[in-house]
């Protein structure tokens, strides 16, 4: 049994058995455990403040209880209710497999569509990677110095635009991006379904041998590793005369 070890009890939830897609978001939290006893599904290991959350509180016909003892007690009640379920405790990772059906334009989904979504976001990451124009980058890279360069690789995403790998980024105007995995996602953004992040990648870059470089509109472009070259001036330049 999975204990608070600051208050010394436990704190479950329980749903219908039927009702197990319900419980795929907590996969975030993945020191929690997740068993059965009849038709009942059972989670613990959650700390005060998880079992509190607005994440537990939104799964649907869900109860919440705290141990005292062999007994459980409702949130909030000194009446015990049950005892402490008799259950195979399993990781909920390993418990509830996130399975999802085969790209379908810009939807993933388990059991349905879910659409991918990058929303404003209150997160901050070190950014990761720069989109801006060629015309700005071949002002700033005639004059930087080449120590500042150093570590940093480039990829013309079109005519016009070209993306710098590496941090801390270049003091440049344009876009930046914070990375997740292999997401680039644009800073200030994030995904509206951020826990099947890694489900995604699997889906759409399942090689693992490219950056997904994503857009605010929810699409995105594929950035193959190989195709990054290691920047400077003499590089980006035989690379604009090579695209003229």
């Amino acid at each position: 049994m999975a204990e608070n070890v600051a208050g010394g009890i436990a704190y479950y939830i329980k749903v219908k058995a039927s009702n197990i897609d319900a419980l795929a978001p907590l996969r975030v939290w993945d020191h929690l455990k997740i068993g059965s006893e009849g038709q009942a599904l059972w989670v613990t290991g959650f700390n005060e403040e998880e079992i509190n959350s607005v994440l537990v509180k939104s799964i649907p016909n869900a109860t919440a209880y705290y141990s005292n003892g062999s007994k459980l007690y409702y949130i909030n009640s000194k009446l015990p209710e049950q005892n402490i379920p008799s259950a195979l405790w399993t990781p909920i990772l390993r418990g509830i497999k996130l399975q999802l059906p085969d790209l379908n334009h810009n939807f993933f989904g388990i059991e349905g569509k879910i659409e991918i979504k990058i929303i404003s976001s209150g997160d901050f990451k070190e950014d990761a990677a720069l989109l801006t124009n060629v015309h700005t980058l071949s002002e700033y890279i005639n004059q930087a110095p080449a120590v500042r360069l150093k570590d940093m690789k480039y990829i013309f995403v079109d005519e016009n635009n070209v993306l710098i790998c590496g941090s801390p980024v270049l003091p440049l105007t344009g876009q930046t991006y914070w990375q997740d995995g292999l997401h680039l996602i644009p800073a200030g953004f994030n995904f509206s379904t951020h826990i099947l992040a890694q489900s995604i990648e699997n889906i759409i870059n399942p090689d693992q041998d490219a950056y997904v470089l994503w857009h605010t509109s929810g699409t995105y472009t594929l950035i193959p590793h190989d195709m990054l070259e290691n920047l400077s001036l003499a590089s980006f330049k035989l690379s604009i005369q090579i695209s003229v």
